[in-house]
């Protein structure tokens, strides 16, 4: 017979959880609104849909997370498309129509943002419900609230994260392919330059694609599994092909389980044994860790540069700052990713460091040797720095300060800039790799310390301003995007 301090403790848990149930809900119904602070929780209070603002950013997404790790969304709406802060605040809401929309509640932005997540043809009345498996969809109701069809579910449009139920596939009747497409950084959700796609070609094959070009492979599906994978399930028939994450999850215990596609070209995920992390280079140190990287097939496709090849290797770190001076910029427009513009900095021997151009991670820009660091205590921009390992674990930083600073000499003396003095005391060892870099042969006399059988001559700073007449006027030719050219004279 249970005591009175039991009944009593049964009937306080039964009341918080009543509370509990009644201050939350899984469904959006046609008027009502989801703004920041807001959200659904699925019914076991798996998942969570609300607006979430990735760190360093002030956009707004929709999205869907597990309820434990609201950092980390699984799903997110509007990823090409963010709301942005200055907008007003920002709703997400069902119209008079039965529309799912994304709009500004109030603020500047009513007349000027307006995403459909799904669009119906005539009035129609219609709700939306986050169901335990992280899947959203919009349904027809009948009058007594019951479903009557589905119209819309966020499951047919994933994005970086394959959930157990989701699809990777093909649909045969409409051509619809269903893949997932990595970030563009870590603090932007914006689609990056990897995919995890059906093989067109090969359906029974998934490929991760960068930028078009295979960068994995899972190999052939046989025997109930991939060759190089063993995770996925398959459904193969005339209408469709769909390989699925399985659901880990027993009774009421949430296993989270995941498939994450990195911006790096990682796959990676919870419950997932068959890690993927693939080398961009064909001869970089690499030994692969389990069978899923026998499928890294796309780094035969690209060659170390000589001057970074084993036994060097290398890597990056990052820091808060700014670089003194300008570096080279490219793809400021294009969806470059961090990951892109780290391979270019790799891929150019005079490269010490990289970033990206704006908040959201896409542009490149790169800084060859000679360039300085500014660290900025609080900063926003992330500047990566390349390290360089030699033989056996001795590391070799590349700094930012003045390390083969003789090679802008070099090209200042070439181009009779004059605006900056060359060294006599600099070693001919480098003199000796600089010509060779131009291409141009040399042979070294170390006792005279003198390059012979070039063509290129070496002259002081007090000889070109003595023969330039202080770089006067009178015996300047002209200006050329390398800055002036004079003219002079030297005897033999």
């Amino acid at each position: 017979m249970a005591t009175s301090n039991e009944i009593m403790f049964n009937c306080f848990v039964l009341l918080l959880l009543m509370a509990f149930s009644n201050a939350q809900s899984d469904v959006l119904a046609q008027g009502q609104e989801i703004t920041p602070g807001s959200t659904l929780i699925s019914a076991m209070a798996t998942f969570s849909l609300g607006f979430y603002s990735p760190s360093l950013l002030n956009n707004s997404y929709i999205a869907i997370w597990y309820q434990s790790d609201p950092l980390n969304p699984v799903w997110i709406a509007n990823r090409n498309f963010a709301f942005p802060r200055d907008f007003g605040t920002p709703c997400l809401t069902i119209d008079g129509n039965g529309s799912l929309k994304i709009v500004p509640k109030e603020g500047k932005g009513r007349n000027e943002y307006n995403f459909s997540l799904f669009e119906v043809g005539e009035p129609t009345n219609s709700s939306a419900i986050l169901l335990d498996n992280g899947n959203f969809v919009l349904c027809v109701l009948n009058p007594d609230g019951s479903i009557k069809r589905q119209l819309w579910q966020s499951f047919d449009h994933p994005t970086d994260t394959l959930l157990p139920g989701m699809k990777l596939g093909i649909n045969h009747k409409t051509g619809s392919i269903w893949s997932i497409t990595s970030r563009r950084g870590d603090y932007s959700v914006l689609s990056g330059s990897f995919t995890l796609t059906v093989n067109p070609n090969n359906t029974n094959q998934l490929l991760i694609l960068h930028r078009g070009s295979i960068f994995w492979t899972s190999g052939n599906w046989q025997d109930g599994r991939f060759e190089f994978s063993e995770e996925l399930s398959n459904i193969n028939n005339q209408e469709f092909v769909l390989f699925q994450l399985p659901n880990h999850n027993k009774g009421l215990i949430e296993v989270q389980t995941f498939l994450r596609l990195g911006n790096d070209g990682k796959l990676v995920g919870r419950n997932w044994d068959s890690k993927v992390e693939c080398p961009y280079f064909e001869n970089e140190l690499f030994e692969p860790k389990n069978v899923s990287e026998v499928g890294c097939v796309g780094r035969m496709q690209h060659k170390v540069p000589e001057c970074r090849n084993p036994p060097k290797q290398y890597s990056t770190s990052q820091r808060f700052g700014n670089m003194e001076g300008n570096g080279l910029r490219f793809g400021e427009s294009e969806n470059l990713t961090i990951y892109d513009c780290e391979k270019n900095c790799i891929s150019s021997c005079d490269c010490i460091a990289f970033s990206s151009t704006n908040e959201e991670g896409t542009g490149c820009e790169m800084w060859n040797v000679g360039a300085t660091f500014i660290p900025v205590e609080g900063g926003k921009r992330i500047i990566w720095s390349l390290e360089v390992t030699e033989g056996k674990g001795k590391k070799k930083t590349l700094s930012f300060g003045c390390l083969m600073n003789d090679i802008y000499e070099l090209q200042t003396l070439i181009r009779l800039n004059g605006s900056t003095a060359i060294r006599k005391t600099r070693r001919d060892s480098e003199h000796q790799n600089f010509l060779q870099e131009l291409g141009i042969p040399t042979i070294m006399n170390k006792q005279r310390r003198d390059i012979r059988n070039s063509e290129l001559q070496f002259f002081s700073f007090r000889s070109v301003v003595s023969t330039t007449n202080n770089f006067a006027d009178n015996c300047k030719l002209g200006e050329g995007g390398f800055g002036p050219v004079y003219k002079n004279w030297y005897q033999n």
